[in-house]
């Protein structure tokens, strides 16, 4: 296996740079110019395009949408991920969730992540079980309601057929099917930016700052859209609009600012982001971290020209009343994430900006309404087709089967894992007892052994004449003692069985059943 520099190095190498990707889209940008400035040009490409235009034209003219046509579509393009096993951040919500009420507190204080959506999950698994498909059922029905705060958002901004263009985008989108899937608080995160941003449109001043006040909540990073949001109400409204409700509402953000300032000495002591703030907004749109680069680059170099070319067809609309706080917010927030983690500590997690990038679905959707039309609708049809089936055939990369990985521990009641990543994916996903080995590290460097008994972890030795499934996720964060551990585990035993799931290539999860 390669070391952990080894690894750094390599990521390095195959990931595309910044400067690499500006280049590629200025390109396409001039190649899409071109459309417009040299008329044999354009006429050799209308006569190319035409008939696919004319093909998606007829369909969207035989498909009327109506919201309810495009929940429906939204419901059935999230149904198929429902009940994949749980990955690590999933199994940890889930663990926190079957926690006695009294040892709540200290698992949530424990952890990196505010309190809010832990206290959701938790009442939602104690009233109807635990399931991986009931426990994602509350994230799955915030992502439809996500969807029709779209709408709603981009109706106000740009009428009717846009909003309705806006919110089947975002029903088809892959980061936002995958994210409504996810036991995890990136959908209630959307929910409330959008909310709040349809309540500032609206001027409706208590729920705004309700939401704001939310925010923070229900994501660490939810401070910058709280500050955002706190400077767009400064600059819409008049002092006396907002100092009340924000004087009434402001004892809900204190306790966790609080608790955010003791969570923040547990990020400066080694978090494990790391900068990367080239991360671009518009990989997070057709979730195409986890997809090989060769094919991000068939599809991003084109998409995000025709994101730059959409938005500079909707620059009139951006520059009128509805649509100035919106595209304030969509720069204010990922240009405050970048400078905290520029100054202070790395922050820029992509996923907590979902909301941002999904606010560029609205000029796309204006788009494919302008006189261009003819160009957008077919590029964006094809590069929307590649993406979905992309992104169905990869999304097992981020979920392995982890539930039918532990199915091969048999008969073995004790599951030992020597790393507390693997005590959660095994307590997320099987119902046996979960012992931890003493030594046992976090990769992620959030979590200590110490703090495991909170979150009901047995941390002990393993028994002479116990049979066990032993758990070991061997990566380049793997520590030489937890290598000697397993290779001495496998000196005294005799294991009866071997299995090797590789969810990744630098990461592989050896499981052995083994008589002591």
């Amino acid at each position: 296996m390669p070391t952990l520099e080894a690894f750094i190095q390599s990521r390095a190498a195959s990931d595309y740079g910044l400067a690499s990707l500006v280049i590629q889209v200025l390109m396409m940008c001039a190649a899409l110019v071109l459309l417009w400035r040299w008329p044999s040009f354009k006429a050799v490409v209308t006569m190319v395009i035409k008939p696919y235009a004319d093909v998606v034209d007829v369909l969207s003219k035989i498909v009327r949408l109506r919201l309810p046509l495009i929940l429906t579509i939204g419901l059935t393009a999230r149904l198929p991920l429902l009940n994949e096993s749980l990955w690590y951040d999933e199994s940890f919500s889930l663990t926190v969730s079957r926690l006695p009420l009294e040892k709540l507190p200290a698992a949530i204080a424990g952890d990196v992540h505010p309190p809010l959506y832990y206290m959701l999950k938790w009442t939602w698994a104690h009233l109807t079980g635990d399931s991986a498909w009931m426990f994602r059922l509350p994230d799955l029905a915030l992502g439809l309601v996500a969807i029709c705060l779209m709408y709603r958002l981009a109706r106000h901004i740009a009428g009717e057929r846009v909003g309705l263009t806006a919110a089947l985008l975002m029903a088809l989108t892959p980061a936002a099917i995958y994210y409504s899937t996810e036991a995890r608080a990136y959908s209630l995160l959307t929910v409330l930016v959008f909310g709040a941003m349809i309540a500032l449109l609206e001027d409706r001043h208590s729920l705004y700052t309700l939401l704001i006040a939310l925010l923070p909540a229900t994501h660490n990073l939810g401070w910058f859209y709280a500050l955002a949001f706190g400077l767009l109400a400064l600059w819409r409204w008049r002092w006396h609009d907002y100092i009340v409700p924000f004087a009434f509402y402001l004892p809900l953000a204190l306790p966790n600012m609080l608790l955010a300032a003791m969570q923040s000495g547990r990020m400066t002591d080694g978090y494990w982001l790391l900068f990367n703030a080239a991360t671009p907004l518009w990989s997070l749109i057709f979730n195409l971290q986890n997809i090989d680069n060769t094919l991000i680059m068939v599809l991003i170099v084109p998409f995000v020209a025709i994101t730059f070319l959409s938005l500079w067809t909707a620059r009139g609309l951006i520059r009128q009343s509805p649509a100035r706080p919106v595209a304030a917010l969509a720069l204010a927030v990922p240009l405050l994430v970048f400078l905290a983690s520029l100054f202070w500590q790395p922050v820029f997690l992509h996923r907590a900006l979902l909301p941002i990038s999904l606010l560029l679905l609205i000029p796309l959707a204006y788009a494919l309404h302008s006189t261009n039309a003819l160009y957008y609708r077919p590029i964006l049809t094809g590069l929307g087709i590649l993406a979905l089936v992309s992104f169905y055939n990869d999304a097992s990369i981020v979920r392995p089967p982890y539930r039918a990985m532990l199915q091969q521990c048999g008969n073995a009641k004790v599951v030992y894992a020597t790393s507390i990543q693997a005590a959660f994916l095994s307590k997320g996903n099987s119902d046996r007892k979960v012992r931890v080995w003493p030594r046992a590290l976090d990769g992620g460097q959030t979590l200590r052994i110490e703090q495991m008994p909170e979150y009901g972890f047995d941390v002990s030795q393993y028994m002479p004449g116990e049979t066990l499934c032993i758990l070991w996720e061997e990566s380049p964060r793997t520590s030489d003692a937890e290598r000697v551990e397993i290779g001495r585990l496998l000196q005294i035993s005799s294991y009866d069985y071997e299995y090797l799931l590789q969810p990744h290539p630098l990461q592989r999860i050896h499981v052995y059943v083994v008589s002591l």
